[in-house]
């Protein structure tokens, strides 16, 4: 043991980091499998396709829908067949992301619902909660606000390229998304994208997700600009 000289102080040294590291990794292993699970029993009492994999959802990413921000990475998971409200394709899965940016969480987890809206074509929008830094311009864009309804202008943030389409748009919406708040909503042609940002949902909540996601689509399904023939 005399040899061991300065070794043997940088193996407990080592130890301590490595320990808190592996509890952190086997940790997130075991609760990703047991939301694996979860689903899939959720899917099986529902009478749902279960697939842990995702392999048949499209890449929201690639979608380039706005307010989605550029990541260094993008998997999709545990996708669930629930049924699509009237005129649209549907589907449900987890997102976890990577940012890649300085300063920023590593990993970002949350479950979101990806409608196709048939025969519509949304003009290209994003709409979020609003937040305290909004106020202060810079990189989250204009906000448009709807004169005659301020407190829904006060709820979300809306950006979109063409104002007045967006504007005619929201004004039909303003009375169904008003009592819904905290929603994260992505619009492009047909496309839909519905999530909480943050935010998966529990598997004993998932039906609840469902429909309350399936509303929102069902919703714009009514009000969008019909697609051209």
């Amino acid at each position: 043991m005399a040899g061991c000289g300065a070794a043997c102080g940088t193996l407990p040294a080592l130890l301590l980091l490595l320990v808190p590291a592996l509890l952190v990794v086997a940790g997130a292993w075991y609760f990703n499998g047991k939301r694996t699970r979860d689903l899939k029993r959720f899917s099986e009492a529902s009478g749902c396709a279960f697939d842990p994999a995702a392999a048949g959802v499209p890449d929201i990413f690639a979608l380039e829908l706005p307010g989605l921000p550029r990541l260094a990475g993008v998997d999709l998971f545990n996708s669930v067949g629930a049924p699509a409200p009237a005129g649209c394709r549907a589907w449900f899965a987890d997102a976890r992301v990577r940012s890649g940016r300085a300063g920023a969480p590593d990993c970002a987890f949350f479950t979101f619902a990806l409608f196709e809206l048939q025969g519509r074509a949304l003009p290209a929008f994003s709409l979020r909660p609003e937040v305290f830094t909004d106020d202060l311009g810079g990189e989250n864009g204009e906000d448009i606000d709807l004169p005659a309804y301020e407190e829904f202008s006060g709820q979300y943030h809306l950006r979109a390229a063409d104002r007045m389409a967006a504007e005619r748009l929201f004004v039909s919406l303003v009375e169904f998304l008003g009592p819904r708040p905290g929603w994260t909503i992505a619009g492009k042609g047909p496309h839909l994208l519905v999530y909480k940002p943050d935010t998966e949902a529990p598997a004993g909540g998932y039906g609840e997700f469902v429909r309350a996601s399936g509303e929102l689509a069902a919703a714009f399904h009514a009000r969008a600009p019909r697609q051209p023939a």
